[in-house]
């Protein structure tokens, strides 16, 4: 049997003196120190920070991310607690700009500088960026990143179907993981707002063995299912119809439409409670973070513009965006509702 390192060997060195790869890792070095170089030297306490969680991952089983509680565990046996936000910092860019190679590669670009700009965009792309103010866990999400992207280039090379199978399955457990997370995150948000009188009581039922937010993981689980339920109804009754996608579009609308006020409340927050402590304060002058705050929110608002307002009449168009436009209309109506009849019941 031949030895298949003397091949390995010669591709890496193919590789290395590709312009293509020379080009693209320069990119990758000047963007991703031009973005991120303040958070490899700095320490943003957010909370996943050593000085806000003792526990050294964040939040933990309590918000669902299991993973993240085994590996920080892991971790913590080994080396004890610390943090580092050079170390992890620099290895998930090590992952992410081999993830870059993959991606060139993957879609068979052929001139060095399409190679180093794509490499540029990924380096600076807000998924990324968010993920670099998370210095305790981002070595571990940008791992998965290069493992999806490894499982594209691989996906149109003969015998491998068994590794690119092997990591579209890893990448679906961490896409679980990601949104069992998530759930568990609005699920504890609900619990906290049924407890309050906010929302119905049976968000607020928490199991007694860990205080997890069992109702409202349990209703979320119903309402989804029985939205997907409806979908696969709707889809034999009627194959040609989009009302299930409106659904969605509309789910859409709603979460988009509950972050717009965040930015505002932070400016008001700043100008009415300036000297309260915080874990990370936003640095900047009046100006900048009204840059900081209006510039998002303009993004989130032209989002919701286009998905939900019908900018032509014609049947085809009208039959797509009006649920989601009366769907969104009656939602805020409702919820303006049912927060007057709150506000009403909560003074008297």
């Amino acid at each position: 049997m031949r030895d298949p390192l003397p091949r390995v060997q010669r591709g890496l060195a193919a590789a290395l003196r590709d312009r293509r790869t020379q080009l693209s890792a320069a990119a990758f070095v000047l963007t991703a120190l031009a973005c991120y170089l303040y958070v490899l030297v700095g320490n943003i306490n957010n909370y996943d920070n050593i000085v806000c969680t003792p526990e050294g991952y964040g939040t933990g089983l309590r918000s669902g991310r299991w993973m993240l509680t085994l590996l920080g565990d892991t971790v913590g046996h080994a080396m004890g607690n610390f943090n580092l936000p050079l170390f992890n910092g620099l290895l998930g860019l090590v992952f992410l700009g081999l993830a870059c190679q993959f991606l060139w590669r993957a879609l068979h670009l052929q001139k060095p500088w399409q190679c180093a700009v794509l490499t540029a965009i990924t380096a600076a792309w807000p998924a990324a960026a968010s993920a670099m103010l998370f210095s305790f866990t981002v070595h571990y999400y940008l791992f998965a990143v290069l493992l999806a992207a490894v499982a594209v280039w691989m996906t149109d090379r003969r015998g491998w179907g068994w590794f690119v199978g092997a990591v579209a399955l890893l990448f679906l457990v961490t896409l679980f993981g990601n949104m069992i997370s998530w759930s568990m995150g609005v699920n504890s948000t609900a619990a906290y707002a049924a407890e309050n009188g906010d929302m119905p009581a049976i968000f607020a039922k928490r199991w007694a063995k860990n205080d997890m937010p069992i109702g409202s993981a349990l209703t979320s689980g119903i309402v989804a299912s029985v939205v997907c339920i409806l979908g696969i109804i709707i889809e034999l009754l009627s194959p040609d119809s989009s009302l299930f996608w409106s659904f969605f579009a509309l789910n859409l609308v709603m979460l988009l439409l509950s972050y717009a006020p965040v930015f505002p409340a932070f400016l008001r927050l700043r100008e009415i409670d300036p000297d309260s402590e915080r874990p990370f304060r936003v640095p900047g002058g009046r100006g900048m973070l009204r840059v900081l705050a209006y510039v998002p929110m303009a993004l989130i608002l032209i989002s919701i513009f286009f998905t939900a307002v019908p900018l032509s009449f014609d049947t085809d168009t009208l039959s797509y965006y009006l649920p989601i436009t009366i769907g969104s209309i009656l939602s805020i109506v409702i919820g303006e509702i049912l927060i007057a009849a709150r506000a009403r019941r909560h003074h008297s």
